[in-house]
């Protein structure tokens, strides 16, 4: 959702819309730019984005994650640590889970399950 300030909420609305915010996809990674350029430097343009990843489908982020990120990584019991290049994650039933944390502390039955189901694949050597 982008969101901008305005005389009004329609005039708003519509600067909001025109802000150019485009995230790259290239072969399976998907990049998501960190800023987006300002038509006018007097407006307080704002990004919120929500992403949503199917159940038990493995992925890689990285610190740069972090400021979005920081929610869903505390409410899931897990730092600003963690977002290393090589940790695997998964959203499952539970929450966020790391794959392959060398200091896992989740370990409901969904967790267990989750690691059970990609212990072998080749993202997890």
């Amino acid at each position: 959702m982008k969101r901008s300030s305005g005389p009004d909420r329609e005039r708003a609305r519509q600067a909001a819309k025109a802000l150019p915010y485009a995230p790259l996809l290239a072969d399976s990674v998907w990049t998501f730019p960190t800023h987006f350029e300002q038509q006018n430097p007097l407006r307080q343009e704002q990004l919120r984005l929500e992403l949503q990843l199917p159940h038990e489908r493995p992925f890689r982020m990285d610190r740069s994650m972090s400021r979005a990120l920081r929610q869903t990584l505390y409410a899931n019991g897990y730092r600003l640590r963690d977002l290393q290049a090589e940790n695997v994650w998964v959203f499952n039933r539970e929450g966020l889970l790391c794959l392959n944390c060398p200091e896992s502390h989740k370990n409901s039955p969904a967790d267990s399950l989750s690691r059970q189901r990609h212990e072998k694949a080749y993202f997890m050597r």
